[in-house]
């Protein structure tokens, strides 16, 4: 379950709702299994519609 919510790019908060565990064992948990948190792409909790104001 881990792996999948880290290849997600689900947010370490999240992470420990989902899995009921506090944010410092998941942590350690991913750094053992060598699982890493760090997002490979834009995340889709932080997704913004940028829109870009044209200038005249």
């Amino acid at each position: 379950m881990l792996k999948q919510l880290a290849k997600g790019n689900t947010p370490t908060g999240v992470m420990s709702i989902k899995l009921q565990r506090p944010v410092a064992a998941i942590r350690s948990k991913a750094q053992r299994e060598g699982i890493s948190l760090k997002p490979i792409n834009r995340s889709p909790y932080n997704r913004r519609a940028t829109k870009r104001r044209s200038r005249r």
